[in-house]
């Protein structure tokens, strides 16, 4: 059992992912700062925010709604890392890199999913 969110480590690697895209959002161009940056922002806070609320939660129901609230947010976040990339505004690595990383996150959102609803 954990105790702490902190001591998740999908919550751990969703961290990760948001230092990352707080880097790539400020390289973004100042007319998409309050755009797509922000969409970015918004989307990779509420994966570990989900995550955090989800276990602060008291039935395993309740955390699992949570989870899957934090995979729709991580899905939300590859497609603006995407459509980033196919504009032009981030280059083919940068997307790879971050994409990669939140498709790590989103498995391993789905295995504590997975481990939840089975009752482990």
């Amino acid at each position: 059992p954990v105790n702490d969110f902190r001591d998740l480590r999908v919550w751990q690697r969703a961290m990760a992912l948001s230092r990352v895209i707080y880097a790539l959002a400020e390289r973004l161009p100042f007319f998409e700062r309050h755009r797509l940056a922000d969409q970015m922002r918004r989307a990779v806070s509420s994966i570990g925010a989900n995550i955090a609320e989800g276990n602060g939660r008291r039935y395993r129901r309740e955390y699992v709604r949570f989870l899957n609230t934090a995979y729709a947010s991580a899905k939300e976040l590859q497609h603006h890392l995407l459509m980033a990339g196919h504009v032009g505004l981030l280059s083919r690595e940068e997307v790879e890199e971050a994409f990669a990383l939140c498709t790590e996150v989103a498995r391993m959102l789905t295995g504590l999913t997975r481990r939840l609803t089975e009752g482990r």
